[in-house]
């Protein structure tokens, strides 16, 4: 018992020390890069953040339960509302990867055919075939709804907004089966619906917005699955394998929560609950393997085998310089022919840059790439930047006054940072399963992020789990009153 609680607290220890430095890298990020946010975008952020959680914080202590929820209500339908008026007011044009996943589901939609023909891009990058048969079948019911009036931008935007929102609603329900009083639940939902994040990805229906729901659903039925009777019990759990495997196929980091939630259970010995779990989710991610062998079968009639991007690829775009996307790693995998070649290449190349490197290089590499936490913008304005008419709320989100809301971001994702580490303060001593797992949860993203090719927008990913992490202080905030 004495060593499981020497790992905790060292676990512990090393996430404050890792919050500490992702607020320093906050800040540094201000100064060295003012194309993500200046400082004085940043500082003026800071005041209108801090300001909205005050406000919130003296609500959470004045008003009574009833009054909170008539203002989250409101405060809702208002925030859904924004999302909707940016989808019609921005009409993303998009020139990134969404791009070729576009041109190529107009292309099917217009020939009439369900194959898809880009096999330069979809035989190498494999991994954005799930996407791509979604968002095909999103816009063909969306031309079937809409007839000749359909516009891919607005169906795009419209099915990305419901899976955010279907993410906001499973997480409101997370927080009253988590908390432990109505104030902190309060807290935690008003921190998910105003999220700046999520309301500047609203065009971008990419994979990052699609899986993110479909985790936080899986982690509901979780929980709801142990506070429920054994049939229902058992149909959650298989509910919540299903959720995972399409979030896993959508993006594959996803399946960190659940890596997490296997290891806390080992951890604890707790050997019936992971037989449990391990039928029931083999089952359900065999289940989904099938389905998707089948829509895989139906779309794609070229062979990937040979010419798909290696997991070693991303390995070495992130073992040189500042660890992120480089166009020239991607020539060079794609200049050997089949994958073993590829992947044999790739992982030697890697291990070249780390030698390269050597340990002050490499130590200072893993510090370039941890510190895009600390980037609160997420760099989302590359993505957002295309679009089919300059109006206000485009200039707001990604032109001339875009600084304004990247001040907002990056101190919104400083609030949260900061409500980890107060929120991990308070649990180093007793922690409950749920903050284990969010503890092994960050380790668990921190070394991908050390591995893999970084970037900012992957981040958006883990915050709505992490952000569970400052329970233990929100909770102790608002203990003290009575009304709780």
């Amino acid at each position: 018992m004495k060593k499981n609680n020497f790992i905790e607290k060292t676990a512990v220890f090393f996430l404050l020390l890792f919050s500490v430095f992702v607020i320093m890298s906050s800040f540094m990020d201000a100064i060295v890069r003012p194309d993500h946010v200046t400082m004085t975008a940043y500082f003026c952020g800071i005041l209108v953040v801090g300001g909205f959680f005050t406000i919130i914080w003296v609500l959470c202590i004045r008003l009574p339960e009833a009054f909170l929820n008539k203002i989250f209500r409101v405060l809702a339908v208002f925030i859904f509302v924004l999302y909707i008026i940016e989808i019609f007011s921005l009409q993303l044009q998009p020139n990134v990867d969404l791009s070729h996943i576009i041109e190529q589901s107009l292309d099917m939609l217009e020939k009439g055919t369900h194959e898809f023909t880009n096999e330069d891009y979809f035989s190498f990058y494999t991994n954005n075939i799930p996407i791509a048969i979604i968002i095909y079948w999103v816009f063909y019911i969306g031309k079937i709804i809409m007839g000749e009036a359909f516009q891919y931008s607005i169906v795009g935007g419209l099915f990305n907004v419901i899976m955010i929102w279907i993410g906001f609603l499973c997480f409101f329900r997370l927080a009253d089966k988590l908390t432990h009083n109505y104030k902190t639940a309060f807290f935690y939902k008003i921190i998910m619906l105003c999220n700046p994040l999520f309301f500047v990805y609203a065009s971008y229906y990419y994979t990052d917005t699609v899986s993110i729901p479909l985790s936080i659903a899986a982690v509901l039925c979780l929980v709801t699955a142990y506070q429920s009777e054994k049939a229902k019990k058992y149909l959650l759990l298989f509910l919540a394998g299903i959720l995972f495997a399409i979030a896993g196929k959508v993006r594959v980091v996803a399946l960190i929560i659940l890596i997490a939630i296997a290891v806390a259970l080992i951890y604890k010995r707790l050997w019936k609950q992971i037989f449990r779990l391990a039928v029931l989710f083999s089952t359900a991610f065999l289940v989904v393997e099938l389905m998707y062998g089948a829509a895989y079968n139906y779309h794609v009639k070229f062979d990937t085998s040979e010419r798909a991007v290696p997991v070693t690829h991303f390995l070495m775009m992130g073992s040189h310089d500042s660890g992120t996307y480089d166009g020239n790693d991607v020539k060079y995998t794609k200049s050997f022919q089949n994958y073993k070649e590829r992947q044999q290449k790739t992982w030697e190349a890697y291990c070249k840059n780390l030698k390269e490197n050597g340990l002050s290089g490499n130590i200072l590499l893993l510090l370039k790439k941890e510190a895009i936490w600390g980037i609160g913008t997420r760099g989302y304005y590359q993505y957002v930047k295309n679009v089919k008419e300059d109006t206000f709320l485009y200039q707001v989100i990604a032109g001339p006054y875009m600084s304004v809301t990247k001040g907002i971001l990056q101190a919104y994702n400083l609030t949260i940072i900061v409500l980890i580490f107060l929120g991990l303060l308070y649990s180093r001593q007793k922690m409950t399963l749920m903050q284990l797992i969010l503890v092994i949860y960050w380790g668990g993203t921190i070394l991908f992020t050390a591995l893999w090719e970084a970037h900012p927008r992957h981040i958006m990913t883990y915050i709505p789990f992490l952000t569970l992490l400052g329970l233990p202080f929100t909770e102790s905030l608002f203990h003290k009153n009575p009304d709780s």
